[in-house]
């Protein structure tokens, strides 16, 4: 493909172009170096594929100075052609989570920090547990009634069936005591009102805190939860590269150590 072409003529999607898009809707802000990763092609194939995009009106490329800086790469989400494509070759994907992309362009820089996290986060979760979970990111988990409104940031379904499934929530640091104790609690009100749709159990609870100060006050209410099974940990012990960093038991008060494990 000749770059020096102009392809916003182009009539219809090919596959290649459509599995992009999915990528976009999956994730909802995205990087060349990310779809790299996640898609396995080289960082120049995804740079064109998405060149050809913005070409066309089908994805939003958002670039500033700060991203000149180490580390910071270039954005891009659906653009409402992108959105209508989406809508026309996959009727079954959510209609509310495709509107409310139109608002994608007016998103502030933390929500987009936060899904290029999260994207981050899905690939390093991949590459420590490769080919053990199917992952449903919010997106697609917006189908089910059986999830926690607003919605978890990750679910995690065990391929081994008798491996236990996992919600993921990250907790970012200084957030207040009342709206982590709130978010447990509908936790638990879910727990029993879709006890049948979960068959095996409520899945266990994952969450990231952003410090290890937050992650101790959500400890201290955990020990006031019942019939939810939860670990946590933080974004530093996460990105350690070990896999026993989840905490399962801490004793603020005791001298027993606290008790991690891996999932």
């Amino acid at each position: 493909m000749s770059l020096g072409k102009n392809p916003r003529y182009r009539r219809t999607l090919n596959k290649r172009q459509l599995e992009i898009l999915l990528v976009l809707f999956e994730f909802r802000f995205v990087s060349v170096p990310l779809v790299s990763q996640y898609l396995n092609k080289d960082k120049s194939t995804i740079y064109e594929r998405l060149l050809v995009l913005e070409m066309q009106d089908y994805v939003y490329k958002s670039y500033d100075r700060s991203f000149r800086l180490p580390g910071r790469a270039a954005t891009y989400c659906l653009a409402p052609a992108g959105i209508r494509a989406l809508k026309a070759a996959y009727p079954e994907l959510s209609q509310a989570v495709l509107r409310h992309m139109n608002q994608n362009k007016l998103a502030d820089r933390a929500s987009i920090d936060k899904s290029l996290y999260l994207f981050q986060l899905y690939l390093d979760l991949q590459r420590c547990y490769p080919h053990q979970f199917e992952n449903l990111t919010r997106s697609y988990m917006a189908t089910y009634k059986e999830f926690i409104r607003p919605l978890p940031d990750l679910y995690l379904e065990h391929k081994q069936i008798d491996k236990p499934a996992y919600i993921l929530e990250i907790v970012e640091a200084r957030t207040f005591s009342y709206l982590l104790r709130r978010r447990l609690n509908t936790h638990s009100d879910y727990a029993i009102d879709y006890a049948e749709d979960w068959g095996d159990g409520y899945p266990t609870l994952l969450f990231i805190c952003g410090n290890e100060h937050t992650e101790r006050r959500l400890q201290r209410m955990i020990w006031n939860t019942v019939g939810l099974d939860i670990y946590t940990t933080t974004q530093e012990r996460l990105m350690s590269g070990h896999k026993q960093v989840w905490l399962y038991e801490f004793y603020e008060d005791d001298d027993e150590p606290p008790v991690y494990r891996e999932l």
